[in-house]
């Protein structure tokens, strides 16, 4: 009678390293991986194969990047059981801090080399923002109580890190007094833009300024994924509003 002979796949071991561990919101393909998959032989280390890279916080997993022994995108390939691949987009995740899983599948023969995992983590910090407020008319700004409906209220809102224009809300006060909140919009660049205008009466008599008490103000009001950092428009420029 013959003798049977099994040949078992090689195990193997993944580990998986960022070039960074913390990112900003809306530049997170500044991020790449790098794989390392590994046997007991050192000889036997997997030539080919694919790895799929995720994220999870709370949820379900998602994929930042693949590394193929075949044609790739957004990635070096795996080579000698070593590869990279770049995180395919700027807003793949929220801002949170997330376990980064890679996966190795021996996806050309199937079963010469085992499959393994490896963890890593990965921080997507909030994208810190500029502020800054118009008044029109504002030459110099003056309005008359009970006519401030005649004002219009602008906002700019900047994105001082990444590649995505910020998204909320911008509430204007002038002292303890709000005026109006507007939804932002998409403006030039990596800026978003926000006007409106009060309800007539809105604002008690007298002069408001934007850097000392009676604090005439814009406020940046990011949305609750908390992917933007908020800010004001309290840096000590502009003009006195003049509210007779």
């Amino acid at each position: 009678t013959g003798t049977i002979l099994t040949v078992t796949p090689a195990p193997t071991t993944l580990t998986v390293t960022p070039s960074m561990g913390s990112v900003s919101y809306g530049s997170e393909s500044n991020v790449a991986f790098h794989v390392q998959i590994s046997s007991a032989d050192p000889f036997l280390s997997p030539f080919w194969g694919d790895v799929t890279v995720a994220a999870k916080m709370n949820g379900s997993w998602t994929t930042l990047c693949t590394i193929s022994s075949g044609p790739f995108t957004h990635s070096h390939g795996l080579f000698f059981g070593n590869g990279e691949c770049q995180v395919s987009s700027d807003t793949v995740l929220d801002q949170g801090t997330y376990v980064v899983r890679g996966n190795y599948v021996d996806s050309v023969f199937g079963k010469d080399y085992a499959p393994s995992s490896g963890t890593t983590s990965l921080t997507v910090t909030p994208a810190s923002t500029r502020t800054t407020l118009h008044v029109n008319p504002s030459t110099p700004p003056a309005l008359t109580y009970g006519r401030e409906g005649g004002a219009i209220f602008s906002s700019t809102v900047t994105a001082l890190v990444g590649n995505v224009p910020p998204t909320g809300t911008v509430t204007f006060t002038a002292g303890s007094s709000p005026v109006c909140t507007a939804t932002l919009k998409p403006g030039a660049a990596l800026t978003s833009v926000a006007e409106c205008s009060p309800t007539d009466p809105a604002i008690p008599a007298g002069q408001y300024y934007p850097d000392k008490p009676n604090l005439l103000e814009a406020t940046y009001i990011p949305l609750s994924n908390g992917d933007f950092a908020g800010s004001n428009s309290s840096t000590g420029l502009g003009t006195p509003l003049l509210l007779t």
